[in-house]
C-alpha cells in the first residue's frame, strides 16, 4: 500500500494500554468520543472477537450513517484490526482496514493507528480530519 493511500497516526495518550483498549471497545465509551464536532453517536454495537461484526451509527444534520465491519484481530489490551465501511448521508466508502496498537509508554500509551487504503485523496483527507477529532475528544476523557 502506498503511503499516499493510507493514514498513519502516532499519539501519546495519558492512560495505560488497558484503559485505552477499553475506550476503543466499550460501546458506552465509544459513544463519548467517536465522531466529529457536529456528529453524535446514536448507537455502537460490537461483537468483540475475531470475525465478530460491529456497527456504529453516527448522526449529523443530514441524518444517520453507519460505519460497520468485522474484527480481524482482537488482542486485548494491545491490538485491534478491523474492516471499515461507511454508508449513509455522510457518504459511502469502499471497505478499508483499521489497525490500532496500544503500546505501553511509561505511565501512558503510544497509540499507533493505520487506516486505508483510500482510493481518493479527498476521502483520505476527510478520514484524517475525523480521526483528529476523535483523538481530541479522547484526550478530553482521560
Amino acid at each position: 500500500m502506498k503511503d499516499a493511500e493510507r493514514l498513519v497516526f502516532r499519539r501519546v495518550m495519558p492512560a495505560p494500554p488497558a484503559r485505552m483498549f477499553a475506550l476503543w471497545t466499550e460501546p458506552s465509551s465509544i459513544r463519548k468520543w467517536f465522531g466529529g464536532e457536529e456528529v453524535e453517536v446514536a448507537s455502537a454495537v460490537l461483537d468483540l472477537q475475531p470475525g465478530g461484526a460491529y456497527a456504529i451509527t453516527v448522526r449529523d444534520a443530514a441524518g444517520d450513517s453507519v460505519i460497520s465491519g468485522r474484527f480481524l484481530v482482537v488482542e486485548a489490551p494491545a491490538r485491534l484490526v478491523y474492516t471499515w465501511k461507511l454508508e449513509g448521508p455522510m457518504g459511502a466508502t469502499s471497505e478499508t482496514t483499521v489497525t490500532v496498537e496500544f503500546r505501553e509508554l511509561g505511565a501512558g500509551t503510544e497509540l499507533l493507528l493505520e487506516h486505508g487504503p483510500f482510493p481518493e485523496p479527498q476521502i483520505r483527507a476527510l478520514h484524517a480530519q475525523g480521526w483528529e477529532n476523535c483523538f481530541r475528544r479522547q484526550l478530553q476523557l482521560l
